[in-house]
């Protein structure tokens, strides 16, 4: 009789389930066709904010599918490595997900911003109990640079663990999610919003709910491990792209989908490219992304970081010399066993390891290669794509620019800063007056648009001079004749910070506007009101400015055919 009721009883709760499932569906499809049913349903979620959320969370249970599947896991490891736990995280990734269903979010949050979440925090746990070292790397990066282990939150309690889980970790993931997803949309988000400690309190609670029985992902961290100890310049590259592309800490929101463009885009302009010749092009030039992750630091920074936390300091010291020259021409002078050496149009020479090229290339009669090359260690390596030519490169065309600047006008640049003790940020009317500054007469016709009223110069040693047009009004600087003092505080403040969040500022450059307080007006809208949200924009801004060189990746979320 009892195993009789049993059966009974478990053919009632599918019954039971089916009758909500169908339900849950004709709810759906009343919601999306019925406007007046919207409009009373909406009435009833302001009276009753109980009915709201278990409403929600049957849609989100009955209806809509698991947004992570074990093959979009697999993809977050090296070479889209499987590993024996992959189900646990994924299935951990979507119960996070599912939990949203029990809260009462702001409506506005970004679009993709709850599965970002969701997969980082699956992430979090699976990098902890793997040992796989990418958190501690990216958060050790923070602590060299600025004496503390994150930004915004305390972590200078007894209660902080350098290795163990904290809550303090999660709020910072959240609200990196929420900065990366709402950043192609111009959306700012403060780190003392509730709802940044509201979603990361669950999340955390649920982290801390299986982490005793979470396994480690070991197949990973051997590889990575082992990879370290070879230090070869292709395993360091594909672990970069790791960092760049599917690492969920690390990576830049959607940029597996801006690869997947870029691949269509480069098939359009090359037809004799493959798509996997297109990729793995693509491949090799992101993998060496000048700024990623919490500090914008390149993929060779965190990537020595990472190899730093496991203990393997010569392959770290190599990935130091890291740098990386996008394609152009160069002439080759000499060729032997192991390198050949190429000159590019200034004179200057490079030693490039023969054997990056593809085997078999016949040297002999190669007088020209394009490609891209990049440092690792003592030699060049070419990277990607290399076009071969029978002919002399032809260098009578004019002086190569690279980002408006000459090599020899970025020297002179450089040397400017050295004259000027160190000052590395100008106001100036055109851009011929780039060229006053260093004492050299401009090109013909040389000036600036007629819309433009003054133009920012900003020098760094490590990175091309940067111009940006019309922001010179928000530096108060002595040097600065466009600051003005009476200007609208609103203005100053909203206008800041968007110089701020539009990235682009090399690290020296970063130091000298925080430590001259140039930018004092940037703030950010915080509920707890305008001193705290100045404070934090004022205290962190050395962070920020290296942040938000991380841009969002450039892809078109609308189909752009024509109807």
């Amino acid at each position: 009789m009892a195993k009789k009721a049993k059966q009974t009883s478990h053919t009632e709760d599918e019954e039971f389930e089916s009758g909500m499932k169908e339900f849950a569906k004709n709810f759906y499809r009343m919601l999306k066709e019925d406007p007046d049913f919207a409009a009373q349903l909406e009435c009833m979620v302001k009276d009753n904010p109980d009915f709201a959320k278990t409403l929600t969370q049957g849609i989100s249970k009955e209806i809509l599918p698991s947004p992570v599947s074990v093959d979009d896991w697999r993809h977050t490891h090296p070479l889209n490595m499987s590993c024996g736990s992959d189900k646990f995280y994924t299935d951990l990734a979507n119960r996070i997900f599912r939990t949203f269903a029990n809260l009462m979010l702001p409506p506005d949050l970004p679009s993709g911003f709850y599965i970002e979440v969701a997969m980082v925090a699956a992430k979090y746990l699976e990098d902890f109990v793997s040992d796989t070292g990418v958190w501690r790397a990216m958060r050790a990066l923070y602590r060299e640079r600025f004496g503390k282990w994150l930004p915004f939150f305390d972590t200078d309690h007894d209660d902080y663990y350098e290795d163990d889980l904290n809550i303090e970790d999660i709020m910072y993931l959240v609200w990196q999610a929420m900065m990366r997803t709402g950043q192609a949309d111009g959306r700012i988000f403060s780190p003392l919003s509730p709802a940044v400690k509201e979603i990361a309190t669950l999340v955390y609670d649920v982290i801390l709910d299986c982490a005793d029985k979470a396994p480690a992902a070991t197949r990973v961290t051997d590889h990575m491990r082992k990879e370290f100890k070879a230090g070869s310049y292709v395993a360091m590259r594909y672990l970069a792209l790791w960092l760049v592309m599917d690492n969920s800490i690390t990576a830049t929101f959607r940029k597996r989908e801006e690869l997947l463009d870029g691949v269509e885009t480069w098939i359009y302009e090359r037809p004799d490219l493959q798509p996997q010749q297109a990729t793995y092009c693509l491949q090799a030039s992101l993998a060496w992304d000048p700024a990623i992750g919490m500090t914008g630091d390149g993929s060779h920074t965190l990537l020595a970081s990472l190899a730093r936390v496991h203990g393997y300091d010569h392959t770290a010291s190599l990935l130091d010399t890291v740098k990386r020259l996008s394609m152009t021409a160069y002439a080759v002078e000499r060729y032997d066993s192991s390198t050949v050496t190429l000159k590019n149009a200034m004179g200057e020479e490079y030693v490039v390891d023969i054997n990056s090229f593809a085997k078999g290339t016949n040297w002999q009669g190669i007088r020209q290669v394009a490609c891209e090359i990049v440092k690792y260690g003592e030699l060049w390596h070419q990277n990607g794509l290399a076009i071969c030519n029978g002919e002399a490169p032809d260098w009578n065309n004019g002086p190569i620019r690279v980002d408006g600047f000459t090599p020899s006008m970025t020297q002179a640049l450089r040397d400017l800063v050295k004259r000027k003790r160190g000052r590395r940020v100008f106001y100036l009317r055109e851009f011929s007056e780039v060229f006053e500054l260093v004492g050299i007469a401009a090109p013909p016709m040389m000036g600036t648009a007629p819309d433009i009223d003054n133009l920012l110069l900003l020098i760094s040693d490590t990175a091309q001079p940067a111009l940006f047009e019309n922001q010179c009004e928000i530096f108060k600087d002595p040097t600065n004749p466009y600051y003005d003092p009476e200007a609208p505080k609103e203005v100053l403040e909203k206008e800041s910070l968007q110089f701020i969040c539009n990235g682009g500022v090399a690290d020296d450059v970063v130091e000298y506007i925080a430590r001259k307080r140039l930018l004092p007006h940037a703030s950010i809208y915080t509920s707890q009101g305008r001193r705290v949200g100045k404070a934090l924009v004022q205290d962190n801004i050395r962070f920020l400015l290296g942040f938000y060189r991380v841009r969002p990746a450039a892809v078109s979320l609308v189909d752009d055919h024509d109807y």
